[in-house]
């Protein structure tokens, strides 16, 4: 189940079918797909895959969202679909509706609290530039951003920016020649064997996605702007309309360093993550895997991540939008929706209500 396209699409189309409309994920303009795909198996190096965007609700509008999950306009919930075989779609994260004006946009994403990217915690919303120190060891790198402790090449930096196209698909790994490849984003409901998350930070995973939007501080010139082409139109598939959004409210990224290469996490068949964990960790980590979906790193796909060519000094220091998403599996999505209704708009009759006078002709 949902090694296909068709597996995603159709389950999306069905589960909005009878159930509250769903929004867009976006915040002062800048917007957010979390896009079911096809779950890519074997070892060798797959294209990047069409999706379907997962249906959105804002977490203000429903009574039954847990607390935890906080409240603000910027903060979403999408359900996630698993199969009778314990295994989810594949997933990658579309921001190219952030993408529709003079200025440059830059995303530092977030995966259950951290960064996709670097495999580091995320805990300050800053972006970085990895030119000549490895950040995690604080040594000078030799070829190609090589460290000499972590025995792997770092990324150029810890966001996607053009001429990146704005999507991301998956963990950062290297690819052949070492140029970057990633490796799937995919659900799967063995928490604590596979969720990547769960092995860099313990209890302090969370299941939400996070994405931080830095504009830049100068417009592009009108001849480099870009026409974009639809994912689908590459790719044999892909949607490029907004029918769902994220939703918000991830307040820091990350200096705190985790590891930096999805090999030393432990994730994958007979991996033992143990060693991160903390010791109060296994009974919270118990309390919720019985409702909790994993993010995992599955096949290999071909996405380089291209430098920068903008120094750190053109983009605005804080970023122009910050939304978060949780995410849950589909039964618990349900039991959501179908509970009461926060009421969001209050008063009927807005500021008149507050004057004490008669309204209407009697």
């Amino acid at each position: 189940m949902f090694e296909q396209e068709g597996d995603a699409r159709q389950w999306t189309y069905g589960f909005v079918r009878g159930l509250p409309p769903s929004t867009n994920i976006e915040m002062d303009g800048f917007r957010a797909q979390v896009m079911l795909a096809p779950r890519l198996s074997g070892e060798q190096t797959h294209q990047l895959p069409p999706g379907t965007p997962a249906p959105a609700w804002r977490v203000d509008d429903f009574e039954a969202c847990p607390a935890g999950w906080g409240r603000g306009r910027e903060r979403f919930f999408v359900p996630i679909p698993m199969g009778p075989d314990g295994k989810g779609p594949g997933m990658w994260y579309d921001w190219r509706g952030s993408d529709t004006s003079q200025y440059d946009v830059a995303v530092m994403p977030s995966t259950t609290g951290m960064n996709p990217i670097t495999g580091m915690k995320t805990d300050m919303l800053r972006l970085e530039r990895y030119d000549e120190k490895c950040p995690e060891h604080g040594v000078p790198f030799q070829t190609e951003r090589f460290c000499p402790e972590c025995k792997f090449r770092w990324p150029a930096q810890n966001y996607v920016a053009p001429p990146n196209t704005l999507w991301w698909d998956g963990f950062r790994v290297i690819g052949q020649g070492g140029k970057g490849d990633v490796r799937q984003f995919w659900f799967t409901d063995e928490v604590l064997r596979r969720d990547v998350g769960v092995a860099v930070l313990g209890g302090a995973r969370v299941p939400a996605f996070g994405f931080a939007f830095f504009q830049a501080k100068e417009p592009r010139p009108t001849e480099s702007w870009r026409e974009h082409i639809p994912r689908g139109m590459m790719l044999g598939g892909g949607y490029p309309e907004y029918q769902a959004t994220l939703g918000g409210g991830l307040k820091s990224f990350g200096t705190t360093r985790g590891g930096g290469r999805l090999e030393s996490y432990g994730v994958g068949d007979g991996g033992a993550m143990s060693h991160t964990l903390s010791a109060g960790t296994p009974a919270i980590r118990r309390a919720a895997v019985e409702r909790d979906v994993g993010v995992a790193a599955g096949s290999r796909i071909d996405q380089n991540l291209m430098p920068d060519p903008k120094p750190l000094s053109a983009w605005r220091e804080e970023p122009s939008a910050v939304i978060t998403v949780q995410f849950v599996p589909e039964d618990v999505a349900r039991q959501i929706l179908q509970g009461p209704r926060r009421d969001t708009i209050g008063d009927r009759e807005g500021a008149l209500g507050k004057l004490g006078i008669p309204l209407g002709t009697d």
